[in-house]
């Protein structure tokens, strides 16, 4: 039975972007641009050599990583995409979710869809904590919290909202300020422009490594949930983090298998399956 990835889940992807996905690219080397691994062609681009975040392999899990690099010259390693319609949910229902490590405080931006700073997606280190926040003109509304991301470790980090509330895990858990009734309805629909690495004006650079993040509209239900930090823990070796109650603490999720026909063709095409994986097994 195959593995489930992001593109198995009811939300429409946006944006899925792996750092194994990059090719072409040395150990150490700058990064032009990181592929759209969503079939939507939103892949991430850097034109200026000296605002290329670069590549390091074998960082996590025997896997590869992007390191932004937080300096005194703002701008510098930042990738940008224009989404178009890409992602749009307006006031309505998105996740986003990645593989990530913070090792410095301070106010920092990991991504943003925004005018300016100010209305939009917008998901940042402040201190020693991360915040997801949609935010509408002139205004902060009720926000995510999670504390103390500062730190030498990598970890998994899943934001939703459904149905004007917002919901988040860390680590498998919920955001340490999470009480449960985050509501927030901040239009997203605003900018097509979408950051990684700073601000949406090309300040405030991030200090991070990045293995994996997507975007998506629709709605991330709780089975998903469940399955999306389950599938990040497990792809860079982090399960050991989820608690003890995950529902994939010890494997990976997979795909559910859908069968039709009728009870006899189903019983035969389940021996015939189920004889196939004994026979790759003893082979």
């Amino acid at each position: 039975m195959a593995l489930w990835n992001p593109s198995n889940q009811s939300a429409t992807l946006s944006g899925w972007y792996k750092a194994d996905a990059i090719t072409g690219v040395s150990d150490g080397g700058a990064v032009a641009s990181w592929v759209d691994s969503s079939g939507q062609g939103n892949t991430l681009t850097q034109s200026t050599l000296g605002a290329m975040p670069s590549y390091q392999t074998n960082e996590l899990n025997s896997l590869p990583v992007v390191r932004f690099d937080k300096d005194a010259s703002p701008g510098d390693n930042v990738f940008n995409a224009d989404l178009g319609g890409d992602f749009e949910p307006g006031t309505g229902d998105f996740y986003i979710a990645m593989v990530a490590k913070f090792p410095s405080s301070g106010t920092q931006f990991v991504m943003t869809k925004a005018d300016s700073g100010t209305q939009g997606l917008n998901v940042f280190v402040t201190g020693s904590s991360l915040i997801v926040r949609p935010q509408t003109v002139g205004g902060t509304t009720n926000d995510l919290n999670q504390s103390s991301v500062v730190d030498s470790s990598f970890h998994t980090i899943v934001g939703r909202r459904v149905s004007s509330t917002l919901g988040s895990e860390y680590d498998g858990s919920a955001f340490t300020n999470d009480s449960g009734s985050r509501v927030n309805d901040g239009n997203m629909n605003n900018d097509a422009s979408f950051n990684v690495g700073a601000s949406s004006t090309g300040g405030l650079d991030a200090d991070m490594d990045l293995a994996e993040a997507f975007i998506a509209v629709g709605t991330l239900n709780d089975e998903d949930l469940q399955r999306t930090s389950g599938y990040l823990s497990h792809k860079y070796g982090l399960s050991s983090s989820l608690p003890a109650t995950h529902a994939y603490k010890q494997f990976p999720p997979t795909e559910s298998l859908e069968i039709s026909g009728t009870s006899g063709d189903i019983e035969g095409g389940l021996t015939q399956s189920i004889s196939s994986e004994l026979t790759t097994v003893r082979i």
